[in-house]
């Protein structure tokens, strides 16, 4: 096993507030989904420190291994929140306390925003909205005459 990409606290739902029903053991797997970047999922191996496993509603500390790490390259920081999930069901949240995978780590100096995929994402949309417009206004007025 490589070494884990980051260290998180993660806050399990209790099972009446829509968690699991049963406890997870080291080596769970779930969806994460990064606070950022919901539209790129991955898949997290929970390694939990000083425990082995854990029950719904409870607080651990983990070794968190994520697939796909080329996805999130300096795009992690401290204090960032996740949510992980099972398919659609979110089991519970967690907050990254220290990254342990230097390449996984923004540039502490550069504007969250800037490297938000979801904010470029809606200014290329945008972008693209307004070329198709004036594109449709002239297919319109060349008709038109």
């Amino acid at each position: 096993m490589k070494k884990s990409d980051f260290i998180a606290e993660l806050r399990f739902q209790a099972t009446e507030k829509g968690g699991r029903k049963e406890y997870v053991t080291s080596g769970y797997r779930p969806h994460i989904e990064f606070e950022n970047y919901p539209e790129y999922l991955t898949s997290g191996q929970q390694t939990y420190i000083g425990t082995d496993f854990v029950l719904p509603g409870e607080t651990v500390f983990a070794k968190i291994e994520i697939l796909s790490t080329k996805y999130f390259t300096k795009r992690l920081y401290i204090n960032m929140k996740f949510k992980f999930s099972e398919g659609s069901h979110t089991i519970g949240y967690g907050t990254i306390i220290k990254i342990n995978n230097k390449s996984l780590m923004t540039d502490p100096n550069i504007n969250q925003a800037s490297i938000n995929l979801n904010f470029i994402h809606q200014i290329l949309w945008t972008a693209y909205n307004q070329i198709l417009d004036k594109i449709t206004i002239k297919l319109f007025l060349n008709f038109k005459s």
